[in-house]
């Protein structure tokens, strides 16, 4: 992608792999790990992007399942529950013959996660599944009729039609599924929209928008994860949770609390800040 052009700073073009290493400095000294320890934790997001899918069908439905479960929840939350996710959603066959009696049975766990939208998509995305391997081989056969994912065009196409063939993959989540797929995107969330505009990335996260502005909003937020992760020759899934570490709240795994924050950023711990656009913020 082209280096862009920002406003509100003395460069004219961005510095992607300064700025990403400032980041990750901030992270270095932020955490609670010794740097083996570290290293040890990123090791699961350090790897190169496909421009296929692959995975047997269990696999790819557990991770359609941890998307959904994950979705607008602090991640915290989800993982103390996932043992009980896992119990309930453990073969994709058994769940798609689940009836609303075991649906509201599950709710009644008190280690699952009460969340009837969540659980009922997980069932409703089983059944596809199913119906998805009455008419090809295996699911990660019929995801690569739309591919091969080696340009836009064909990332956006199998985009919409993940959110047209699943239940609770929206403008968000469905990127989050197909980075889970080892593509090459980045999740746009709250906490890369965020921080991106600080940086003089991207549009206002808060901004109301129609469903085509938002649809291209999240887009060049993954455009920009793209471009971090050529610049500084990362793997995307390691620019995401490297972003993640520096803004989300917490990530336990890593030692961090985050820096970037939404309300009280720890302006002063952030060794990225010559690079924010914000003053205000940075004061």
């Amino acid at each position: 992608m082209a280096n862009k052009t920002i406003q509100n700073t003395h460069l004219q073009v961005f510095p992607y792999q300064e700025a990403f290493l400032a980041v990750q400095r901030t992270l270095d000294s932020a955490t609670r790990l010794s740097e083996s320890e570290l290293a040890t934790a990123v090791v699961p997001y350090d790897f190169p992007p496909s421009v296929t899918v692959a995975g047997s069908d269990e696999h790819l439905y557990a991770k359609l399942v941890d998307v959904a479960m994950y979705s607008g929840i602090a991640s915290t939350k989800v993982t103390e529950r996932l043992p009980s996710i896992r119990r309930h959603f453990a073969d994709f066959r058994v769940v798609a013959q689940y009836t609303e009696q075991q649906v509201h049975d599950i709710l009644k766990d008190n280690a699952m996660l009460k969340h009837p939208a969540k659980v009922r998509a997980c069932v409703s995305n089983a059944k596809r599944f199913v119906n998805i391997l009455a008419k090809n081989a295996s699911i990660a056969e019929y995801f690569n009729t739309f591919g091969p994912f080696d340009t836009d065009e064909r990332l956006q196409r199998f985009r919409d039609a993940l959110i047209a063939k699943f239940s609770f993959l929206g403008g968000t989540t469905v990127y989050h599924y197909m980075m889970e797929l080892k593509l090459p995107v980045a999740k746009p969330d709250r906490v890369l929209r965020r921080v991106f505009h600080r940086l003089g990335l991207t549009a206002d996260p808060h901004l109301k928008r129609e469903s085509d502005e938002l649809t291209e909003h999240l887009w060049s937020v993954v455009q920009e994860a793209r471009a971090f992760a050529k610049a500084a020759a990362k793997n995307i899934r390691l620019v995401d949770i490297t972003f993640m570490g520096f803004g989300q709240e917490e990530i336990v795994e890593f030692g961090l609390e985050g820096t970037c924050l939404e309300d009280h950023p720890k302006c002063h711990q952030c060794q990225a800040v010559e690079f924010c656009t914000m003053p205000q913020i940075a004061t």
